[in-house]
């Protein structure tokens, strides 16, 4: 039987990833989730669509107060890139804003 992972850990991972790699496409999103979060050892980016997987992703697009950080997060689309994935906040792109705010 698997271990119940704590309730949002799965998005927070999610969310950390796109952080740290944005933009970040459909895919690349759904391979961390298959390879890192459930242990996968091989991805097949045709195989392997669908699960859980896209579920997770709408509720990363929708604006709303996350529970694990309590602050509001949610993914958008980048203009100009192919599916390019970034995180935003309230006031806009997350990492636009962190960087306005540390100056």
């Amino acid at each position: 039987m698997k271990n119940k992972a704590q309730y949002g850990n799965v998005i927070k991972q999610l969310f950390e990833f796109v952080k740290e790699n944005e933009p970040v496409s459909y895919t690349e999103i759904n391979k961390f989730y298959q390879m890192n979060i459930h242990g996968k050892p091989t991805y097949d980016p045709v195989k392997d669509r669908g699960g859980s997987f896209p579920h997770h992703l709408v509720s990363m697009r929708n604006k709303s107060k996350r529970n694990y950080s309590g602050v509001v997060e949610y993914l958008v689309k980048r203009p100009g890139t192919r599916g390019g994935y970034e995180v935003w906040g309230i006031n806009g792109p997350l990492k636009w804003f962190k960087t306005e705010k540390q100056k």
